[in-house]
């Protein structure tokens, strides 16, 4: 399957349909591919046809994203999505990386304009006047020349670029190539549509950033199936009863986001099926979602799904997924993150082992090697990264003879498991994620955290996840995050920021007792040195622009 051939073929069959809105901007599907192709010529104009650098698109949940996505990939080049929540110094540094001769800017951007003069050499900035002159063509109804298709991405070409964190404070640019977009999505559409008999086209909640792989979830889904995108702005998320308004308005049917997202809306008691009634399907990635979340989304939205999936960037978005039952959700801590999707298969590496010596074996707890058809070509200009993760399989999958123990994943059509690269059809890449993970009995993957999330505390090993899980365990916490203090270099102590999910007054009669009791009731379920030393509880749990917990600013409190 192509994705750009499904959104050609959505332009024709539903050209008044609204592909994307933030309510305050729309775009139906035939403006935005009449507008990607006046914008896919302009791009050729400018560079010629030869030059098939990527081009940096800077700008925030708007339609027109979008139309420089798609400009970008029919002339065959990568797109670099950018965020205005993003610092200008970050979103330079990854046009530094790049550079490209264009900068697409769906905004006013006048720090960057400025900025990009001291680029050697300075790109070209198409700002929004400029692409609101390509857009009004568009929508004039007038013919549009169609641009060769041809040109556009395909195979082992890059689709986009998304950079994520480095250890070293650089941010890096993960490739991510046609091929791997063109098998995800359509697994990932079966994830949202499954168990549906809903006739009419869906519409797709975006909660993340263009600049987090997690939008891509949502965003093929919604232009490969004809649906509707329905963007949440920074204006939305940072006004609870602006956000509420907007979801009341949004007629959601499939709602993608992370679990931190969806644990925030539930602290409104108004968070349930009577506000979107039609929500039918949650996919969580990301982050580890707590057992409690699920199980109130379950009581608050009967009606719907909760699925839970898991995947790296490096991997294209998620390469894993299960329903989560309220059975699951009280029996299961934490709970797993399913079965790996067909043509993707999954390994434990025990500590030490190379990727040719890869296991499996059930209950092994080690580090997540991911081989398949949509893990990505490596980071952009960093040859040495991606020689350290990243490897090819060395296999063509079609005519794999044998699979090990425990690389399972799940058949829906067959109710049962069968071999992971017997469903995929092309020679793959291997990629070790550094995250800590096991399977269980039935062949279903469990994920336990970072590897670099273990922290050394007066001779103990600790991971800082299993603290959090337990504390999330905790009827009476919304949401936890837990952090190492250091003096000199070394752990001094472990702090925890709750989140509570009730009034203070139940856990005692003061402060200092709440904390004594969440203290006694961690000691019930952990080793002493595990138990954080340093309680706050905090009012809200803050968050990244991404829509994750973030551990870093609250950090900064504890020293």
């Amino acid at each position: 399957m192509n994705l750009l051939h499904e959104i050609a073929f959505n332009s024709m069959r539903f050209p008044q349909r609204v592909a994307a809105t933030n309510t305050t901007e729309s775009m139906t599907y035939r403006q935005l591919w009449s507008a990607s192709d006046l914008l896919a010529t302009r791009l050729d104009e400018l560079l010629g046809t030869q030059d098939l650098t990527p081009i940096v698109v800077y700008g925030h949940k708007s339609p027109m994203m979008l139309v420089c996505f798609l400009a970008c990939a029919k002339s065959g080049r990568a797109y670099v999505p950018t965020d205005v929540s993003v610092p200008d110094q970050r979103v330079l540094n990854i046009i530094d990386q790049v550079g490209p001769r264009i900068v697409l800017s769906t905004v006013a951007w006048e720090g960057g304009k400025a900025a990009l003069v001291s680029q050697a050499p300075a790109p070209h900035l198409v700002g929004r006047d400029e692409l609101d002159t390509l857009l009004d063509l568009a929508l004039r109804g007038g013919q549009v020349p169609t641009y060769p298709v041809q040109r556009q991405v395909s195979g082992d070409d890059l689709f986009y670029l998304i950079f994520t964190s480095g250890s070293t404070g650089e941010p890096k640019g993960v490739m991510v190539t046609a091929d791997c977009v063109d098998a995800f999505y359509p697994w990932a559409l079966s994830l949202a549509t499954a168990q549906s008999q809903q006739t009419s086209p869906f519409t797709f909640l975006n909660q993340a950033p263009f600049s987090f792989d997690l939008s891509v979830y949502e965003l093929t889904m919604s232009l490969a199936s004809g649906g509707t995108l329905f963007c949440l702005t920074a204006d939305h998320l940072a006004h609870m009863r602006q956000l509420f308004d907007a979801l009341a308005r949004s007629s959601v049917d499939v709602w993608v986001s992370t679990p931190s997202f969806a644990t925030m809306c539930l602290a409104d008691r108004s968070f349930d099926a009577t506000l979107l009634p039609r929500l039918r399907t949650f996919i969580f990635c990301g982050e580890s979602l707590p057992n409690q979340t699920a199980a109130k989304l379950l009581v608050r939205f009967p009606a719907a799904r909760v699925v839970n999936s898991y995947g790296p960037t490096e991997s294209t978005v998620a390469v894993s997924a299960v329903e989560i039952t309220a059975e699951m959700a009280a029996a299961t801590q934490p709970l797993p993150v399913g079965y790996p999707r067909p043509g993707t298969r999954i390994d434990i590496l025990e500590r030490g082992a190379s990727t040719s010596t890869a296991v499996s074996s059930t209950g092994l707890v080690g580090e997540v090697l991911i081989t398949g058809d949509t893990v990505a070509k490596g980071y952009w200009g960093r040859d040495d990264l991606t020689a350290e993760v990243f490897s090819a399989a060395g296999i063509d999958v079609r005519k794999a003879p044998e699979v090990a123990d425990g690389a399972m994943c799940h058949d829906t059509e067959r109710s049962g498991l069968i071999p992971a690269l017997a469903a995929a059809t092309a020679s793959v890449r291997s990629y070790r994620t550094g995250d800590r993970g096991w399977f269980d009995e039935s062949g279903m993957l469990h994920y336990l955290g970072r590897i670099d999330s273990q922290v050394k505390m007066d001779g103990y090993r600790i991971e800082l996840c299993e603290i959090q899980s337990q504390l999330e365990r905790l009827s009476y916490v919304r949401a936890a995050c837990v952090v190492p203090v250091m003096r000199n270099g070394i752990v001094s102590r472990l702090a925890a920021a709750i989140e509570l999910d009730g009034d203070i007054a139940l856990l005692g009669d003061t402060e200092l007792a709440a904390k004594l009791h969440v203290k006694e009731d961690l000691r019930l379920v952990l080793p002493h040195y595990m138990v954080p030393r340093t309680i706050a509880f905090i009012d809200e749990m803050p968050m990244t622009p991404n829509g994750k917990a973030d551990c870093k600013r609250l950090s900064a409190r504890f020293k």
